[in-house]
């Protein structure tokens, strides 16, 4: 797998493990729930999140790096470490229609880099090269791929100085 630039660290997500293929495809345990949300989508009440279950706007904390299934959504209006600002879903277009099954770590971690490269410019206002800001992804895994069908690439904007409150959507730096 090629290494992203380094300011880049990519968030593996959605391992799915064969016991989690028994909970109807959700990443929540047992007295697990999930966030509460207002009418529009928003999260009002902070719950755990099922990383195949996210939206735009999302904002989340205590995300493990590596391959995780969940992570504590929250109000945006509250102190976090990541908000969602771009979802893609990877279909045959995004690789040569040769290939079949899992298109393999490398061809998925360079689109991912370009899908949220691109999404970020948008959505900070800036490139992520220089900004205060970067970016995490969620990306499937060989594993994810072929157990729970997961073809969601999840961009994810931080605050390199550390945890922020409200959006940083358009904050251009």
């Amino acid at each position: 797998m090629t290494q992203p630039h380094p300011r880049y660290r990519l968030v593996i997500a959605a391992a799915a493990l064969a016991l989690l293929t028994l909970s109807g495809c959700s990443a929540l345990g047992p007295g697990e729930s999930g966030p509460e949300r207002n009418d529009v989508g928003e999260i009002v009440t902070a719950g755990k999140a099922d990383i195949f279950a996210l939206q735009v706007g999302d904002c989340l904390n205590n995300v493990e790096n590596g391959q995780t299934t969940n992570a504590d959504a929250v109000p945006c209006s509250t102190e976090h470490d990541l908000e969602v600002f771009s979802l893609h879903t990877i279909t045959a277009d995004d690789f040569d229609p040769a290939i079949e099954g899992y298109p393999g770590d490398d061809r998925v971690a360079t689109l991912s880099r370009d899908v949220c490269t691109a999404g970020f410019t948008e959505f900070i206002g800036v490139p992520p090269e220089g900004a205060e800001h970067s970016y995490f992804v969620f990306s499937p895994t060989m594993e994810s791929w072929m157990r729970m069908n997961d073809r969601i690439i999840a961009c994810t904007a931080h605050n390199n100085s550390g945890k922020t409150t409200g959006t940083l959507a358009g904050i251009g730096r």
